[in-house]
């Protein structure tokens, strides 16, 4: 009977054998059901809050070295709970402060002559906690979860009463697990977001190590990796922030644009009845969609989708090239250097989120004519794609910001401002080229449309 005993679930419903959970640590600190040492977590994380908003200089400090300066404004960051409590805990954990010491061990320091030494051990440890995302496999009776870390696929239990009814198995919540006996705690409330989430994720972070692993950094374990690299999920999350915020103000504004381009993507971006709840944009990312497409075009031509101000039927030549029907057979690139073509793919990969194929072929072309011609030194992937994706979205009017544009590709907004001026300078010599070259309206393939758009672009700079 006592063996069977021995096995049989803790009663902190844990899901772990009573000797391998609570009963364990019985009588010692480790021991998290101790209502003591519950109380003593709860009293030092409320004292760390109210030291951390004790020092206005500290935290203005800490947010200009931050990677949330980069998607924010400070004001922005106050009035937003959930990142406000992200930015509070990468400050107090990771935020290198007054002699190099961060807020966190300043604040253990001042409390460590009134901790009893079990406490203050315990406290100790919280200092190799880093943020990871984890998935919520179960739900435990009186507050606590058990999470699966969704990269090295290490188990944990939480104890997390006061979120508890916001969260549903298969969400993924982004968290720094400190150690609370034989349990975790949080120092603030997590960042929750639905399951589907979870693959982008992991696919984004994967290749980020995958690349830093190629230029000569070893990790052991996910660990090793995410303890050095947290600012890669921060980036992630400031940059969904971004989105959340100045998407609707954008989309406004580009509502607004009076040019004739933008109101054809506007249209084409648009879900249709007749091509059964799809935008023609969609639909022409595959062949299926393509075939779709014919019946759009026909009605397109005879003047069905015509409206005040603008006869789209005029233009469905246009139309077509935008949609990547215009033409009977694709041009086909081709580079010497392996790294000229997986930037082009990348360029292909990430431009699909919200260009037109005809537009992505464009840009492509001009990255395929500026490699060639300068053969640029890549030192870090993405960062030519980025400042070409920036460069083209620019022209064409489309409402992105740099910052976005850097978050998709993985790099800093400095990388992407270092290329600009080169890429427009090799612009401006195409376009005076093509002036001289009396062929250059049959043979100049794609890049004669980027030099049109740029000639529109910079007139109507110079007007403004």
């Amino acid at each position: 009977m006592k063996g069977q005993e021995r096995l049989e679930p803790c009663f902190c419903g844990s899901g772990r054998p009573r000797t391998e959970c609570c009963e364990g640590y019985k009588g010692r600190v480790f021991n998290f059901t101790d209502i003591k040492l519950n109380r003593e977590i709860r009293e030092i994380r409320e004292d760390l809050y109210e030291f951390l908003l004790s020092e206005p200089g500290m935290l203005e400090e800490g947010f200009a070295e931050s990677v949330f300066s980069d998607y924010m404004d400070y004001s922005d960051l106050v009035e937003d709970q959930d990142y406000l409590e992200l930015f509070l805990d990468w400050l107090a954990f990771c935020f290198k402060y007054e002699m190099n010491k961060t807020p966190y061990s300043l604040f253990l320091e001042r409390k460590k002559e009134s901790l009893r030494p079990d406490l203050y051990s315990e406290l100790l440890r919280w200092k190799k906690g880093f943020l990871s995302a984890y998935r919520v496999k179960r739900i435990l009776f009186g507050g606590g979860m058990v999470l699966e870390d969704v990269f090295s696929g290490k188990v944990s239990w939480l104890s997390c009463p006061e979120v508890q009814d916001a969260i549903d198995p298969g969400d993924v919540m982004i968290a720094r697990l400190l150690k609370a006996g034989n349990w975790n705690v949080t120092f603030l409330d997590t960042l929750v977001f639905p399951g589907i989430v979870e693959e982008p994720l992991v696919q984004d972070i994967s290749a980020m190590r995958e690349k830093l692993t190629e230029w000569g950094f070893s990790y052991k374990s996910w660990h090793s990796f995410l303890r050095h690299h947290e600012e890669i999920i921060l980036t992630i999350l400031c940059a969904c922030f971004e989105d959340n915020t100045q998407g609707e103000k954008e989309r406004q504004e580009f509502k607004q644009e009076k040019g004739l381009g933008a109101e054809i993507r506007e249209f084409l971006k648009q879900p249709r009845r007749d091509l059964g709840e799809h935008s023609p944009r969609e639909l022409s990312f595959s062949q299926e969609g393509r075939e779709k497409l014919e019946l759009f075009f026909s009605r397109l031509e005879r003047g069905d989708y015509d409206r005040k101000g603008i006869a789209f039927s005029g233009i469905s030549r246009e139309i077509k090239d935008l949609l990547g029907t215009g033409r009977k057979k694709g041009k086909e690139f081709s580079w010497d250097q392996e790294e000229y073509f997986e930037e082009a793919c990348l360029l292909a990969r990430r431009m699909a989120r919200c260009h037109f194929p005809g537009d992505i072929e464009t840009a492509i072309s001009l990255w395929e004519a500026y490699s060639l011609k300068r053969n640029p030194l890549i030192r870090k992937s993405g960062t030519w794609s980025a400042a070409i994706d920036y460069f083209f979205s620019k022209i064409i009017g489309y409402p992105e910001s740099q910052k976005n544009v850097a978050a998709i590709y993985g790099v800093s907004t400095a990388s992407i401002n270092s290329k600009m001026e080169p890429l427009e300078n090799f612009i401006v010599e195409e376009f005076k080229k093509a002036a001289l070259n009396p062929t250059f309206p049959q043979d100049g393939g794609k890049l004669k449309d980027l030099l049109e758009l740029f000639r529109s672009f910079s007139q109507q700079n110079n007007k403004n």
